[in-house]
């Protein structure tokens, strides 16, 4: 029985090594498996060196990373306070203030066309709410009631004949 205990004994206290020393044996398998050659060894000095430079060109590179960062972040808040500016100048128009829309010279170009037409429709619908029609301007079609005969006796169509045999 005694042998028994000590066999278990040693199981477990082998398991319990295995257990806490489980990456030792990967770190010296890789040399055992493919021995490091001699030219490695003496380079790591100098990789050391190349290290350096390489934190070095990295720090640059995420300097880099972060001005462009900052510049992408910079015009998307210019966005977004544009499209507020936008929003509140649709506001103020819908409710019937009077908004120089010139005075804003960071809109852009379609979002001033949007205003204007907005500006436009307000005082239509204005003009609808107190009685008045106001004039519609468009282009005069080319049949008008009093140009009808005219434009047919002026213009010539010249009729196919068929072929005489």
């Amino acid at each position: 029985m005694n042998v028994k205990q000590t066999a278990q004994q040693l199981a477990k206290s082998a398991a319990k090594r295995v257990a806490r020393e489980s990456f030792e044996v990967l770190k010296s398998a890789r040399e055992q498996v493919a021995p490091i050659p001699e030219t490695s060894r003496q380079a790591e000095p100098q990789g050391q060196e190349a290290s350096k430079e390489n934190i070095e060109k990295k720090s640059e590179v995420d300097k880099a990373k972060s001005f462009h960062m900052m510049r992408a972040y910079e015009s998307e808040l210019a966005d977004i306070r544009r499209e507020e500016i936008f929003k509140d100048l649709q506001k103020r128009i819908s409710e019937g203030e009077d908004v120089p829309i010139e005075n804003y010279s960071e809109l852009s170009m379609e979002q001033k066309q949007v205003l204007m037409a907005q500006k436009e429709a307000v005082k239509v619908q204005k003009g609808t709410q107190q009685g008045t029609i106001p004039q519609i301007s468009s282009k005069k079609g080319r049949k008008t009631f009093g140009n009808i005969g005219v434009k047919r006796s002026q213009t010539q169509v010249e009729m196919r004949q068929p072929p005489s045999s």
